[in-house]
C-alpha cells in the first residue's frame, strides 16, 4: 500500500468513534444556532441569502450554509449533515498529521495528532449541525497546504489558487476572518518591501487573490447595507456585551432575551432592541460599547481578561461556579497553552528561526485570536486553531531536541 495512504488507516477507528458519538448523541430538535444555519442554506436553495432591507441577517457567512444546503437539495436524511462531522473531524487529523511529518518525526507527529483527535470538548460539538468541525478541517487544510508549499520559491497558478481558495472559504464560513486577512496583507507587503523575499511575494499574491475572491459577497452585502466591506450584524451585539459596566457582568456573551429582561439592559433594550432594524440596531449598539469603554476601562479590562479564560479554556461563563466538570472541561486548553509557553521560551532562549510559511500562519492565527478576544469569546473560537498551534509546538521541540543531539 502507497505510504501516504497508510494515515488514513491508521486513523480510521478515530472515524468510527466520531460516527458513534454523533448517532448515539445527536439532538431529538435543534440546538442553539442550528436552526438559523438550516434557514440560511434554504434561503440560498431560494436564490437569496438575508431578507431584504429593512430586515436584513448577516449574522453569519455563507460559507457553511452553502456546505449544508448540498444534503438538502437532494433531499437527504438530516442526519447527513450531522455524520459530515465525523468526516471532517477525522481529515483534520489526517491533515494535522501529514503536516506534522514535514516539521518533526513520526513519533511526535502522532502524538500531536491523537491529541487533536482526542480534545474531547469538540466533541460536543460534532452532532450539531454547527460551523466548529467543518473550520477545524479547514485550519487544518490550510496549515497543511501552507507547510508543504512553503518551502518552495516557485508556485505553480493551481497551488496559488488552492491556498487563496482555502482562506476565503474559511472567511465566507468564519467572518471574521475577513478582518484578518487585510490586515495580514498589509503586513505581509511592509515585510516584502523591507527584505524583498520570494515567499513574501508568493504569500502577498496568495491574500490578494483570497482579496479577490470576496469581492461577490462584499459586493452583495453592499448593495444589502450601502456599507463598505460589511459581513456581518453580529459584531455589535457581542462588543456590547463585553463592554458592560455592570458589577454582576464580566463580558459573557448575553443574548437579547436576556438583555430585554435585565433592569441593567432596560434602556437599551427598549430604544434599540426592541424598536430597531438590524442595521441601525448594529449601529447603536457599537456606539453605545464604545462609550462604555471609554467611560469604563478599567472594567473593559477586568472583563477581557475574563475573556482570555473563555476563550482559552471556557472559564469563567456568566454566573459559573468552578466545579470539577468545568476543570475537566478546561484541562486540554491548559495543556496546549503550557505547551505554548514552553515552545516559545525554547524558541527565544535557543534562537530556532522559523519558516516563512510557520510564521506568516502564527500572525494570521494570533491576529485571528486577537481579534476574537474583543468581543465575547467562546472556546469553540480557540480549538478551531489547534491543528497550526500543534504543528507550531512540533516545529520548536524538534529542532531543541535536534540542537540537544548535535552539542549546538
Amino acid at each position: 500500500m502507497k505510504t501516504k495512504y497508510k494515515p488514513y488507516l491508521l486513523f480510521l477507528p478515530l472515524l468510527l468513534l466520531y460516527v458513534f458519538i454523533i448517532i448515539f448523541f445527536k439532538p431529538d430538535e435543534y440546538v442553539g444556532d442550528e436552526s438559523r444555519y438550516i434557514m440560511f442554506a434554504h434561503n440560498l436553495l431560494n436564490g437569496y441569502f438575508s431578507p431584504p432591507p429593512p430586515e436584513i441577517n448577516l449574522w453569519n457567512g455563507p460559507g457553511y450554509p452553502a456546505l449544508i444546503a448540498i444534503p438538502l437539495f437532494f433531499n437527504l436524511p438530516e442526519i447527513i449533515m450531522r455524520l459530515m462531522n465525523a468526516l471532517w473531524l477525522y481529515l483534520a487529523v489526517v491533515l494535522s498529521y501529514n503536516t506534522l511529518l514535514y516539521v518533526t518525526n513520526k513519533k511526535s507527529s502522532l502524538v500531536l495528532s491523537l491529541f487533536l483527535s482526542l480534545y474531547y470538548p469538540v466533541y460536543t460539538f460534532l452532532p450539531l449541525i454547527l460551523t466548529e468541525t467543518f473550520t477545524l478541517f479547514l485550519t487544518a487544510l490550510i496549515s497543511y497546504i501552507f507547510v508543504k508549499l512553503g518551502r518552495k520559491i516557485h508556485l505553480y497558478p493551481v497551488q496559488y489558487l488552492q491556498l487563496s481558495i482555502s482562506l476565503a472559504i474559511l472567511v465566507y464560513t468564519k467572518v471574521i476572518f475577513a478582518y484578518v486577512v487585510p490586515v495580514i496583507l498589509f503586513i505581509i507587503l511592509i515585510l516584502y518591501i523591507k527584505n524583498r523575499s520570494p515567499f513574501y511575494k508568493n504569500y502577498m499574491i496568495i491574500f490578494s487573490l483570497t482579496m479577490l475572491f470576496l469581492l461577490p459577497y462584499t459586493y452583495y452585502t453592499y448593495t444589502l447595507t450601502r456599507q463598505v466591506y460589511y459581513w456581518s450584524n453580529a459584531g455589535s451585539l457581542s462588543l456590547y456585551t463585553m463592554s458592560t459596566p455592570y458589577a454582576d457582568e464580566n463580558g459573557a456573551f448575553m443574548t437579547p432575551i436576556y438583555l430585554v429582561n435585565s433592569p441593567n439592559h432596560k434602556k437599551e433594550a427598549d430604544s434599540i432592541i426592541n424598536k430597531m432594524t438590524a442595521i441601525p440596531m448594529d449601529q447603536s449598539l457599537k456606539k453605545i460599547a464604545l462609550q462604555n469603554i471609554k467611560k469604563h476601562p478599567d472594567k473593559f479590562l477586568k472583563n477581557w481578561i475574563a475573556n482570555l479564560g473563555r476563550l482559552f479554556i471556557n472559564y469563567p461563563q456568566f454566573n459559573q461556579k468552578l466545579t470539577i466538570k468545568v476543570i475537566i472541561k478546561a484541562l486540554p486548553g491548559l495543556i496546549i497553552l503550557l505547551l505554548l509557553f514552553i515552545s516559545f521560551y525554547i524558541r527565544i532562549k535557543h534562537k530556532i528561526i522559523l519558516p516563512e510559511s510557520i510564521l506568516i500562519l502564527c500572525r494570521f492565527f494570533f491576529i485571528y485570536l486577537t481579534f476574537s478576544s474583543l468581543f465575547s469569546a467562546y472556546l469553540r473560537m480557540f480549538f478551531i486553531t489547534i491543528p497550526f498551534w500543534l504543528i507550531l509546538i512540533g516545529y520548536i521541540l524538534n529542532n531543541v531536541t535536534a540542537q540537544v543531539k548535535t552539542g549546538k
